[in-house]
């Protein structure tokens, strides 16, 4: 291992290729660091030289040199560095469009610390990025279209610089050369022989450092970090691009926050899937070292987790294709139900299994199979979801929390016959607070009395009760929760006569439950309105399509009668909907 301080410009120059691995994270350098780095450019840049020359430090390179000298590389730093690439790029650009040389020529500062034009394809550049950076950044320095799916990061942050210096004054603009120059480091090279060991020491203690990296990155870099670069490659295109795809890609483009979030969520479920625990997330990285230590080889357990990640993508991200199960995935999502993911995960293999063996082997032998691994058909993997959303819903209504890890400690717990039934069971069987299925006379009680309004189940439980039943579910998302009587005090002496005489007691008991609450547009500016008005307006109960506005609509007057009679209703269906195990 060797240091030395040096000029971030002097690196870039005299390294003839400076290559992120693949297993890298991407450039995340958001407009807040950008920001940062250019008023410290400018500073220093405007700084008055004395006896020593003005400079500023911005961290450290750690690197290993490839055999060959031909290329290092970097283990950290590249952010730092891909930033100082597309502020160089940006000068360029602004020098050709403006006939100015600052700094130098725009070819001249290309050929110094971007593009080796007597060089072909890849070895040309003198940054290489990896994953969706690398086109990107390519595209930008050739003055091309950047790709269909190009990195958002390097894209807004190369078009901030260009704005930045085609504002700036021609004095500033010097100045912003200067400061680039001035510039210091530490490059720290790293010995080639000791590049399995040292260098995932190295970039596990960054987290130590203050730099935070994302479980992706860690998890990328433990299971490639060992191999080749051309089994790295191998890996990276098969397995690893297409989960970055499923979880980061947008229209506009690779969204790196939404990949990182989508990731390190999908492998908690996993590995609380696999290890029948759900593991914190600060506890993560260290749970999936010990669960990729016990397997087999990199490359299987690789195409294991794409598998499974595209099965959570499906469910969670709103790509089932079967309008059953899609149905009932996008349910769970409305209801935010993250807790059964787990278990869900250990269904969808059982049901992929079936859908894929179904068609490959003969009956006789299909239907032992279906046995022996449990496969399920989708009418039972849509009834299991079903089942789980009614004991979501039934805790959420009788005010009981949600274990984050019940649902873990039951996979594998259900057998491989008589599936659904097994399930059921399972659920009876619960009897501590933080695991059982309520019962129907308790989830009944609570629908009638609890006061639901303002808590997240309620504008729920109004949306489904609504789409139940319906061939063509309305989209009901500009629709508010309302309560038809006032919640707040004090109430106007139109809706006291309206309650009549005990308008007191009725209001404390009635006013925030589930027999008071409707959905409808615009609910803020209806508020305190007679309820007479709220019911023959245009947009009102009398004249609404929805189910849930039938009784208002027909009311004469809304009371303590006209709740009790319209709770008994709603009850009625969400038993229906939402059935006991």
């Amino acid at each position: 291992m060797k240091s030395e301080t040096i000029a971030l410009l002097n690196f870039m120059k005299e390294s003839k290729q400076l290559e992120i691995p693949i297993y890298q994270r991407t450039y995340s350098w958001e407009k807040e660091n950008c920001e940062q780095l250019w008023e410290d450019i400018v500073q220093i840049g405007k700084a008055e030289a004395d006896e020593f020359e003005p400079e500023h430090f911005v961290g450290t390179v750690i690197y290993i040199e490839k055999r060959n000298g031909q290329a290092r590389y970097v283990i950290d730093g590249q952010q730092r560095l891909t930033t100082a690439a597309l502020i160089i790029e940006a000068l360029a650009q602004f020098n050709e469009a403006n006939r100015e040389e600052i700094g130098a020529s725009a070819e001249e500062l290309r050929r110094r610390f971007l593009f080796d034009p007597t060089k072909m394809g890849d070895a040309a550049h003198k940054l290489l990025l990896s994953q969706t950076d690398k086109e990107t950044l390519m595209a930008l320095v050739a003055q091309e279209e950047v790709p269909e799916n190009y990195s958002i990061r390097i894209h807004d942050n190369f078009s901030l610089f260009k704005r930045k210096i085609r504002r700036a004054l021609k004095r500033e603009r010097a100045a912003i050369w200067r400061g680039l120059n001035r510039l210091t480091m530490i490059s720290i090279a790293l010995d080639q022989s000791q590049d399995q060991e040292v260098p995932q020491r190295v970039f596990e203690s960054m987290n130590d450092r203050g730099v935070e990296l994302d479980n992706a990155d860690l998890i990328l870099h433990y299971l490639l970090m060992g191999l080749s670069p051309i089994e790295q490659r191998q890996l990276y295109d098969a397995h690893w691009l297409p989960i970055e795809n499923m979880f980061g890609q947008t229209e506009a483009g690779f969204d790196q926050e939404a990949y990182s979030k989508h990731f390190d969520d999908f492998i908690r479920y996993y590995l609380g899937k696999e290890n029948r625990s759900l593991p914190t997330r600060a506890k993560m990285y260290d749970a999936f070292k010990t669960y990729a230590n016990k397997q087999e080889d990199i490359q299987t357990l690789m195409e294991i987790i794409q598998t499974f990640a595209g099965y959570y993508s499906t469910m969670k991200l709103g790509r089932e294709e079967k309008p059953l199960l899609k149905a009932a995935f996008d349910d769970l999502q409305r209801l935010n139900a993250n807790t059964p993911m787990p278990f869900l995960l250990e269904l969808y293999e059982r049901y992929a299994d079936y859908s894929t063996y179904s068609v490959m082997l003969p009956r006789s032998q299909f239907q032992a199979m279906k046995a022996r691994m449990g496969l399920l058909t989708l009418e039972q993997f849509e009834e299991i979801v079903r089942l789980i959303e009614s004991y979501l819903v039934r805790r959420d209504v009788c005010g009981l929390s949600r274990s984050s890890s019940f649902f873990a400690s039951i996979c594998r717990s259900i057998g491989n016959e008589r599936l659904v039934e097994n399930l059921s069971d399972l659920f009876r069987s619960q009897t501590v607070t933080t695991k059982r299925f309520p019962k129907n006379d308790e989830f009944q009680m609570e629908l009638q009395t609890r006061k639901l309004y303002g808590t997240s189940i309620c504008a729920y439980i109004l949306r489904r009760m609504e789409n139940y039943g319906r061939e063509e579910p309305l989209n009901l998302d500009d629709y508010d929760v309302e309560p038809i009587l006032p919640t707040e005090l004090p109430l106007s002496r139109e809706w006291q006569e309206e309650l009549g005489i005990n308008w007191r007691e009725a209001h404390e008991e009635f006013a925030g439950t589930l027999g008071n609450m409707t959905l409808t547009k615009g609910a803020r500016y209806l508020a305190d309105r007679p309820f007479a008005h709220k019911r023959d307006l245009e947009t009102g109960y009398r004249n609404s399509r929805l189910w849930l506005n039938e009784l208002p609509g027909k009311a004469q007057r809304w009371d303590a009668a006209a709740i009790r009679e319209r709770t008994e209703v709603l009850t009625e269906r969400a038993l229906e909907v939402w059935q006991t195990a």
